[in-house]
């Protein structure tokens, strides 16, 4: 009995000590480098198989375009691996699920006005420590369902900076996206038609929002300027607005922001603002708004807040209290109701 004992106690010692199929683990990692067997991300991608990780060495490398769940990571530094050795349509192109893409700078996507630093229209994408910048746009997400974007930098491209189309549960996280368009006609992030955003912790520049459904969150950012219109339901707060604001036909919580620049609320269809907390140090405008909760906050500019409505029920549906004014007389809210096209003073006094 204790010999046999004895037996067990050894199998179990030298099992535990036995590499585990280290062969077979170190057949899923593919090295590109010039003294690598690959020495383009392109070679170790004809190769691959869906699981695989492709860990790449210091160089730059020409563009790649991803048809397989893998993942691409540096090996080293960030500063060290970049894809885009030359001008390509886009640098990287994404149309698999599951792809990761971890430390790389991402730049010269730049053929034509519509290319890209890294398009992708895959499932379930993760980009995180990546730079992406000196493109024509950088990045492009469309029809995805589940993109996440966490502590990178998308700036410097020419038309835009993260354009998302037709997506949803897309998450931006810890990421800077700034700086990125050379006029007026073209934003840092927009999203069109979207379902379900996040976005945390963020720095951003212009900032577009067409058309959002479901619950979204924007919380603990700041933003440049921003225009949101055709949200159904979104929470804001946390956030920093440094200037021009112009919410529309939103159902929207908004609370503990501070707005700095002039800020405009305007609703046609879904009808509910719940604006609380926030601290206003600009021009407020509220144009043909119902169903209005303003309570809570602080307006620091006299006279800096002004209606137009186009009818008494929009006046009867919108309730103001305890908010914090500096003006001769704080507790009354002016502004205009419109009768057959003709503007007649009117306010409102907070309850």
């Amino acid at each position: 009995m204790k010999l046999k004992s004895l037996l067990v106690c050894i199998l179990i010692v030298v099992s535990i000590n036995i590499p585990q199929h280290t062969q077979a683990v170190d057949s899923n990692i593919l090295y590109v480098g010039e003294t690598e067997e690959f020495h383009t991300i392109q070679e170790a991608l004809d190769v691959a198989n869906d699981g695989d990780r492709i860990v790449v060495r210091d160089g730059i490398y020409p563009p790649i375009f991803v048809n397989k769940s893998v993942h691409i990571q540096n090996y080293n530094r960030i500063e060290n691996v970049t894809i885009g050795s030359e001008i390509s349509k886009n640098t990287v192109t994404i149309n698999a699920d599951n792809v990761y893409l971890i430390g790389i700078n991402i730049i010269n996507g730049s053929a034509s006005m519509f290319s890209r630093g890294v398009s992708i229209r895959g499932n379930h994408a993760l980009i995180r420590d990546c730079h992406i910048f000196n493109n024509s746009n950088g990045l492009y997400v469309r029809e995805n369902i589940s993109c996440i974007i966490k502590d990178s930098t998308i700036t410097s491209n020419l038309y835009g900076g993260l354009q998302c189309a037709g997506s949803e549960n897309i998450v931006i996280y810890n990421t800077t996206v700034k700086d990125n368009t050379f006029d007026d006609a073209f934003v840092d992030i927009g999203f069109i038609d979207c379902k379900s955003i996040s976005i945390h912790k963020s720095i951003v520049g212009k900032f577009s929002v067409d058309g959002l459904k479901n619950y979204s969150d924007i919380q603990d950012n700041t933003f440049n300027s921003s225009i949101i219109f055709r949200v159904n339901y979104i929470s804001i707060y946390n956030n920093t607005f440094e200037k021009t604001t112009i919410f529309s036909d939103c159902n929207m919580n908004f609370c503990n922001n501070k707005l700095h620049g002039e800020n405009i609320f305007q609703q046609q269809e879904y009808g509910f603002f719940d604006i609380e907390s926030n601290i206003f140090t600009n021009f407020s405008l509220f144009n043909n708004c119902q169903n209005l909760n303003v309570h809570n906050n602080t307006f620091t500019v006299k006279n800096d807040i002004r209606f137009i409505f186009h009818s008494f029920k929009e006046c009867r549906s919108s309730v103001w209290y305890n908010n914090e004014r500096v003006a001769l007389l704080e507790n009354i809210i002016f502004g205009s109701v419109y009768i057959q096209g003709l503007p007649i003073p009117w306010f409102v006094m907070q309850q």
